[in-house]
Parts: C-alpha cells; structure tokens; sequence
C-alpha cells in the first residue's frame, strides 16, 4: 500500500469536522453541521430549517406500510405533525449543549442518491464520545437531517 495514501487517510480520519466540511448544506456532513450550529445558538428557527419533516414523514410512513409514501397529503401532513412535536420537545427539553463538543464524522452510507446515513462521532472536553448515525435527505435546497 501506498504509504504517503496511508498517512493521508490517518490525517484525514483524525482532522476536526470543521476543517473538512463547511457547515451547509452542500454534503450531508456539512447538514449535520449546521443542525448543531443552531442548536449552539439557541435558534428555534434555524434548529427546525436544518431539518427535513418531509423525508422524515416519508421514511416513518415507509416503515409502516410502503404504498403510504404515495399520498403526498398524508406525507405532508404526517410532516407537520412530526414539526409541531420536534418543536414542542425543543421548548420543552431545551437545546443540545454543543459548546463542549467536538464533531467528526466517521462513516456514511449511500440509502439512495438522495438519502444518506452519516455517523456522527462527538467528543466533550471530558474525553467521553457517543457515535450516532444520523440521516441525512438531499432536496431542492440542498441536504438537511431528516432523523436524529
């Protein structure tokens, strides 16, 4: 193998999420990116628009029955529900704390051309981490989660 390939990979893998992918949504990991800059600000708004309801809807109606994917106004409205509880959970339970965190990303996997699972490592200060796949929908827009 290819030694300098090798140590390139190596710094890669270890360099901060910040200093491989912008926070926006033009990759995935970038999407992940942006959720977490508005829960670090404390913005409701911003917190709900780096998030996909619609493909969130489509993959909980997928689950249940698959031919529910096709009535668009069920989607719609399943979207609008899953929004009003996100929110309601948010004032409820507040914003995730994201000033001693952070972010790399360790692995992805394509679901469709537009739907991807990103795996998400986060570090604290403390030296605990916790690795959680995220889910991640590409719209006109770019991409935004669509499942935590």
């Amino acid at each position: 193998m290819n030694t300098r390939l090798l140590v390139f990979g190596v710094l890669l893998a270890t360099a901060p999420a910040c200093a491989r992918f912008a926070t926006d949504g033009a990759t995935p990991e970038g999407a992940v990116l942006v959720l977490n800059a508005a829960h670090q600000e404390k913005d409701l708004e911003a917190v709900v628009a780096a998030r996909d309801f619609k493909a969130e809807a489509r993959l909980m109606l997928s689950k249940l029955q698959p031919i529910l994917v096709k009535n668009d106004e069920l989607i719609l409205k399943t979207a609008e529900t899953l929004e009003t509880t996100f929110r309601t959970k948010l004032k409820v339970t507040g914003f995730e704390d994201q000033s001693e965190v952070e972010t790399s990303f360790v692995g992805r996997e394509e679901v469709t051309p537009d739907l991807m699972r990103v795996e998400e490592k986060r570090v604290k200060k403390d030296g605990s981490s916790v690795t959680r796949w995220v889910v991640v929908a590409r719209g006109a827009s770019g991409w935004r989660v669509a499942k935590l």
